[in-house]
């Protein structure tokens, strides 16, 4: 993992997209990302989300929707 500093207004490249560093307040800090539209942006947590659902739902399908509760 590469680890880097940034202050606000300040941006890195990652491939063709730009991620700029907006504000910082408290714990949080708030990124704009400028990116082509064919690259797909997204939370971890929101893949992570899907990843269980789509986990969720290949086991109610191979049991049958039986549940060992």
């Amino acid at each position: 993992m590469l680890v880097l500093k940034r202050r606000i207004n300040q941006s890195i490249m990652i491939g063709s997209a730009k991620v700029s560093v907006c504000r910082v307040k408290g714990g949080v800090v708030t990124l704009g990302i400028d990116a082509p539209n064919d690259i797909t942006i997204m939370r971890t947590e929101i893949i992570e989300g899907q990843q269980r659902l789509e986990r969720l739902i290949d086991d109610l399908i191979w049991t049958g929707g039986k549940s060992d509760a």
